[in-house]
């Protein structure tokens, strides 16, 4: 194989690899309303059954303490398909800018390629990676792309997933704290609904440690 045949394979290649991180991309977003929906569906049966039934079912108790758990779980599968779709979109953003710049200057880096050179000299065409879908080859000295991509606690505050489960986990300590309260007639069961904000704010605390951490070594060293 010569190297034009070599330089037509990789443009092949470049061209698949954005419409399969197209369609991939899509996939984990429906993945993620997919996740969601039944987050919230297992977690008000849990919540219904452990309060409809109380007196009933005498493990109903536990019940409860499940729906407090469901939401973590969900929260933290939610995150981790975000992580994902993450180095998804920091790849096909990278495509994207090298197709349409004159001159494409590698993350992180002070490589410089156009797309001109890539379909046209062979040692060129090697400074620009093909087929990475996860975009570590191409991003892995960019600190958003390390921040976004290499933890999955980050993604547990970002959009829906901030309100969504955080919200389900309060709920879920408040019907927990009423049922203990009503069975047992302890005041003191209410403090489990302290639970959720130190949750959170223990998120969001360690979120921003991280963001200065990584950050700070662009102006550190």
């Amino acid at each position: 194989m010569n190297n034009d045949d070599m330089i037509k394979e990789r443009v092949e290649f470049l061209k698949l690899e954005y419409q399969k991180l197209q369609s991939h991309m899509e996939f984990l977003e429906e993945s993620e309303w997919k996740v969601r929906q039944l987050s919230i569906s297992l977690w008000l049966a849990a919540a219904g059954v452990g309060l409809g039934l109380q007196g009933i079912v005498p493990n109903n108790l536990y019940i409860l303490v499940i729906s407090v758990f469901i939401p973590i779980l969900f929260l933290y599968i939610d995150a981790r398909i975000g992580r994902w779709h993450s180095s998804h979109k920091a790849r096909r953003q990278q495509i994207e800018s090298f197709l349409s710049s004159k001159e494409y200057i590698l993350p992180g880096t002070n490589q410089k390629i156009s797309f001109a050179e890539f379909c046209s000299d062979i040692q060129k065409s090697y400074l620009f990676p093909v087929l990475d879908f996860g975009g570590k080859a191409t991003c892995q000295k960019d600190r958003k792309y390390i921040f976004d991509t290499e933890a999955t606690f980050p993604h547990m505050m970002v959009g829906v997933r901030r309100y969504f489960y955080h919200s389900q986990i309060l709920g879920a300590l408040v019907l927990l704290s009423i049922y203990l309260y009503s069975v047992y007639g302890n005041a003191w069961s209410f403090l489990l609904v302290a639970i959720s904000p130190v949750f959170y704010f223990s998120l969001t605390r360690s979120v921003k440690n991280r963001r200065i951490r990584i950050f700070s070594k662009d102006t550190g060293g």
